[in-house]
């Protein structure tokens, strides 16, 4: 556990259950002031990334499900939208209803490997949704 110099900005590493945690603190050399606020912040995010605890104080946390609608709405006026919305619900049928944030690696390669044939392709036949 420690912060430390990379370039000019400082990061934090934290180690939890044997899982490494790297952190950019958005803190440039030469604003050291700022460096212990910054690092209680960061070490709580990590604490509950890695207990699965939910966004710390100060941050939102928005599931999948609620961030479909707003997305969408967003690109209502683009022509796209049918093929977003299509591409996006079959997304959420394959995938668990978690805040955003706590979606990792793990939970895209499963998704992949759900949708991939025996040659890599999606059982239509093409190589993306």
């Amino acid at each position: 556990m420690g912060a430390y110099l990379r370039g000019c900005w400082w990061w934090y590493k934290r180690t939890l259950d044997g899982r490494l945690y790297q952190k950019p603190l958005k803190v440039r050399k030469g604003q050291e002031s700022m460096l212990s606020a910054r690092i209680a912040q960061e070490d709580a995010a990590i604490v509950a990334l890695h207990y699965r605890l939910g966004v710390p104080a100060g941050g939102k946390a928005i599931a999948l499900s609620k961030f479909i609608p707003r997305y969408l709405e967003t690109k209502r006026d683009k022509k796209t939208i049918d093929r977003d919305r299509q591409r996006l619900d079959y997304i959420a049928s394959l995938l668990p209803d978690l805040p955003l944030n706590f979606y990792t690696k793990a939970h895209f390669e499963r998704l992949e490997k759900k949708q991939a044939g025996p040659l890599g392709k999606f059982r239509d036949g093409r190589g993306h949704i």
